[in-house]
């Protein structure tokens, strides 16, 4: 059951009207979905068929196998860079920041130096970011990432649950049906689920059943009964954001006590999409595009296995009237003698080994098309004998360019969303402190993975070719003594997303650390000129008389 904060108000269950329950909605709504859903089936049919099965499908019927791999391997490849990417592991994804101005006001406020409270703001910021990433494997979000990553290069679609009461999961379409506006906002949200009734409360079963008495059998046999969790935009707050009112039904009648409102941007709901077009409430899937070469590899990889094992079959072809006889051929041990003309005895041969040729040479130039498409790390490399590591670093960037629409849908629609659900499930707990202090409109989160480290790839990219091109012309030395150290090494790491403070020297410590450098070099090389002067001033001066 849904475990957002409940409404004060609540209205006695009542039978839904023919059409206006959960059930009928959802049914109606199905039909919008279908041509996207029979698209994905499609898709997943000729790649990973168990992600997306047919209608209908249970757990004792077999899966069609594809004959080749390569949509298979394509699709996992996707889904695991999509997933390193956008959530890298032991690293913040995103960064928190306040404005300026806030921070100036709380300066005058406090009358403390400026320094240490702008420290203590950014301690307070990293705590929160390292907390919150830390949310995501406490709920065990990256396998539920990770097949949702699988369903958008499929399907295009995919919804992430956050609940704040147990561990994150992934819907897949099959499950649930939405309708968005003309900005691509959602705005009304039916989910599916079949649950055991005994997970009812008492209260919610008996008003369930006194207002479907139809439900009874099912909830006294303990049989599976439909579970809708319906929420639907109710109008924007005063920040502009869409507010949403939700309630859970069993069937066509809605269960008591469990309406609830909420803010879009902190919803346990995440719906994806990508390659959505307009006026389109659904996307469509990576690998869609690449339907044509993942059909022709599919017929031509079935047409050559199929060939193989044909080819494969040995046939003994006896000349009729010949006086070998047959059964004594076949029953003869290896090695034996028997009588007979070795002309009348023949193979029968498949001659067939230049339309094969053909075939397999088409089948590596469209697997390598594909490659290519699904970013798989073989097909980077050139095929040459000696190949650099930085023309391979170079492609790599260049074929994860060819997908910067997925990662710059994803940043929003996923980043951001996780980022601000697990803030507020933090924030509604009252455990974490410093949410506490700060308001949800002071923060101000920004990805730093996904399309931002794409971004920042290029950048250190091209500061590595600008330095070896200055060393290459220049020297060096030149190199030394023309560019600014400390704000090269910013820039270098800026560039990599490695926060530089408290690791790049101030202007004040390189200073003094040279002062005090010089000062001990003018020591050590006063201390010989002295031994020298003492020398030189007792070299006429009598032996002292030791004393008796």
């Amino acid at each position: 059951m849904s475990d957002i904060t409940k409404v004060d108000t609540f209205t006695d269950p009542a039978p839904a009207k023919p059409g206006t329950g959960a059930a009928s909605r959802f049914e109606h709504l199905c039909k919008f979905r279908e041509p996207f859903l029979d698209r994905a089936r499609a898709v997943s049919k000729l790649t990973i068929p168990t992600e997306i099965p047919s209608e209908g499908h249970t757990p004792w019927e077999a899966l069609s196998t594809p004959y080749q791999s390569a949509g298979s391997r394509g699709v996992s490849n996707l889904a695991s860079k999509l997933m390193m990417t956008l959530f890298p592991p032991n690293t913040p994804f995103f960064t928190l920041s306040v404005d300026e101005a806030l921070i100036a006001q709380a300066i005058e406020a406090s009358g403390e130096d400026p320094g240490e409270v702008e420290t203590e703001i950014e301690q307070s910021l990293v705590g929160i970011e390292r907390r919150v990433s830390e949310d995501i494997d406490r709920l065990h979000l990256r396998p539920a990432l990770q097949r949702a990553f699988r369903h958008l290069v499929i399907g295009g679609n995919a919804m992430i649950n956050v609940p704040s009461n147990a561990q994150g999961r992934m819907i897949p379409l099959t499950r649930y049906v939405l309708n968005r506006d003309s900005m691509g906002r959602v705005v009304e949200l039916l989910v599916f689920e079949s649950i055991d009734p005994r997970t009812l409360r008492t209260e919610e079963q008996m008003a369930v059943v006194q207002a479907e008495p139809g439900l009874r059998k099912k909830f006294e046999a303990g049989e599976p009964v439909a579970l809708f969790t319906w929420a639907e935009a109710t109008g924007v707050n005063d920040d502009g954001t869409l507010m949403f009112e939700q309630a859970q039904w069993i069937e066509n009648t809605k269960v008591p006590g469990t309406e609830a409102k909420y803010r879009a941007d902190e919803s346990e709901w995440i719906p994806l999409a990508i390659n959505r077009a307009d006026e389109e409430s659904y996307g469509r899937g990576a690998a869609e595009e690449f339907m044509g070469d993942l059909k022709t590899l599919e017929g031509l990889t079935r047409a050559t296995v199929q060939g193989a094992a044909a080819a494969a079959r040995v046939i003994f072809l006896v000349k009729p009237g010949s006086t070998a006889r047959i059964r004594s051929l076949a029953s003869a041990p290896n090695g034996a003698f028997r009588e007979g003309d070795p002309d009348d005895v023949g193979t029968l041969k498949l001659d067939k080994s230049a339309d094969f040729a053909f075939a397999t040479n088409l089948m590596g130039s469209i697997e390598s098309r594909l490659d290519e498409a699904f970013l798989v790390g073989k097909s980077v490399r050139r095929d040459a004998e000696r190949v650099t590591a930085e023309e391979i670093a170079f492609m790599v960037q260049q074929l994860e360019d060819t997908q910067v629409g997925v990662y710059s849908t994803l940043a929003g629609s996923l980043q951001l969303a996780v980022v601000t659900r697990l803030m507020a499930m933090r924030r509604a707990s009252g455990k974490d402190k410093d949410l506490q202090l700060l308001k949800r409109s002071v923060l101000q989160p920004k990805v730093i993975a996904g399309l931002e480290g794409l971004g920042r790839g290029h950048d250190l990219r091209r500061l590595q070719v600008a330095m070896s091109t200055l060393r290459e012309f220049f020297g060096e030395q030149a190199v030394i003594q023309h560019i600014n150290a400390g704000e090269g090494a910013k820039r270098v790491f800026n560039a990599a997303g490695v926060q530089p403070q408290g690791l790049l020297k101030t202007d004040e410590q390189v200073q003094q650390e040279q002062q005090a450098a010089m000062a001990q070099q003018a020591v050590q090389a006063g201390i010989p000129n002295a031994v020298a002067g003492v020398a030189k001033a007792t070299e006429n001066q009598p032996p002292v008389e030791p004393q008796q």
